[in-house]
C-alpha cells in the first residue's frame, strides 16, 4: 500500500470542506438524540438511527456484527472491505479498527437547556466531545477515503454504548471485534490540538455498612451508626490515591439514614478509582 502524496490529500481537504454542512448536520442529529448510560430505551433510539445511518453514508453491503444485551446497550460493528476488494467479513485481514462509543454522562433533558449550536469554528451540545463528534468523524474518514480513492486496508467500524459506565458489557464484544488488528484508533477527542493515545483503567465500588437502628435520645446504648461507621471508613479509601502515580479516588455517591433522631440501620457509599496502570491496582500493592 502506498502513502498518500499532496495531490491526495488535498482530494481528501476538498471533499470535506464540500461536505462540510452535511458533516455538521450530521453532528447535530446524534446530539440532539441524547444518549444517557443510565436510559436503555434513550441508547436503543440512538443506535438504531447510528445503523441506519452509517448505511446510507457508507452503504448497505458491509458486514454487520451485533452484541444485543437483554438489560445493555447494543455494541455494533461495521466492516469495510480494503479498496478494490469485495464485500468484508468478519475474517477479514489486514484490517484497522476504529473506536467509538454513543452514550454520555449527560441526562435527559440537557438538550432543553442546552441544545446543539455552532459559533464560528465552535460547536457544543452535550455529549459532542464525549464522543458524538468522534462518531461523525470515523465515518467521514471512510467516506473521504472512498471518494477520494486512496487504496486503503479493510477498516471496521465499532461502537459501543456503556463505555460511560465501565464498557461491562460490550469489553468481550469490543476485544473480539479489534483482536487481529494492524492499528486500532479511537477516536474520543483530546484537549487542545492534542491526540488522545490512552486512557486510564477505572474500577467503580460499591460499600454498604450495616449498623442497628434505635431511639438515639432514648436508649443509644442499643443502637450502632451506619453513618458514624462509614464516616471512619472514608479516610482508609481516600487512602488508595496516589496522585504522583496517577491514581485518583472519587467518593461520588453516599445515601442512608432515616431520622435526625434514629441511629443509622444501613448506608451505601460508591466511588469510582482511576489508575495509570495495572501496578497501581490496590489488589496489586503491598499492605
Amino acid at each position: 500500500m502506498t502513502f498518500p502524496d499532496a495531490d491526495d490529500a488535498a482530494r481528501v481537504r476538498a471533499f470535506l470542506r464540500d461536505s462540510r454542512a452535511r458533516l455538521i448536520d450530521d453532528i447535530r442529529h446524534l446530539v440532539m438524540i441524547e444518549s444517557p448510560s443510565d436510559s436503555l430505551e434513550a441508547l436503543g433510539e440512538l443506535h438504531a438511527y447510528l445503523v441506519h445511518w452509517v448505511g446510507e453514508r457508507l452503504g448497505h453491503d458491509l458486514d454487520v456484527q451485533h452484541q444485543r444485551g437483554q438489560d445493555a446497550p447494543t455494541a455494533t460493528s461495521w466492516t469495510i472491505a480494503a479498496s478494490g476488494g469485495t464485500r468484508a467479513s468478519r475474517g477479514t485481514r489486514p484490517f484497522v479498527a476504529l473506536l467509538g462509543h454513543y452514550d454520555t454522562v449527560w441526562p435527559l433533558g440537557t438538550t432543553r437547556s442546552w441544545p446543539f449550536a455552532v459559533d464560528g469554528d465552535q460547536l457544543t451540545g452535550p455529549g459532542s466531545y464525549d464522543m458524538k463528534v468522534g462518531l461523525v468523524q470515523m465515518v467521514w474518514l471512510v467516506a473521504a477515503l472512498r471518494h477520494a480513492r486512496l487504496p486503503h486496508p479493510a477498516i471496521r467500524l465499532v461502537m459501543s454504548g456503556d463505555e460511560e459506565v465501565g464498557s461491562v458489557s460490550s469489553r468481550s464484544f469490543l476485544e473480539r471485534q479489534s483482536t487481529g488488528a494492524d492499528a486500532v484508533l479511537v477516536f474520543e477527542g483530546a484537549i487542545g490540538e492534542a491526540v488522545k493515545t490512552a486512557r486510564k483503567g477505572i474500577g467503580r465500588f460499591v460499600i454498604d455498612v450495616v449498623g442497628v437502628e434505635a431511639h438515639a435520645g432514648v436508649e443509644p446504648e442499643k443502637g450502632a451508626s451506619a453513618i458514624h461507621e462509614l464516616g471512619a471508613l472514608i479516610p482508609r479509601v481516600l487512602a488508595i490515591e496516589r496522585a504522583e502515580a496517577g491514581t485518583s479516588v472519587n467518593i461520588g455517591v453516599v445515601g442512608g439514614g432515616s431520622r435526625v433522631n434514629v441511629t443509622t440501620a444501613r448506608v451505601r457509599l460508591e466511588l469510582e478509582a482511576r489508575i495509570r496502570g495495572s501496578a497501581e491496582a490496590p489488589e496489586s500493592r503491598p499492605n
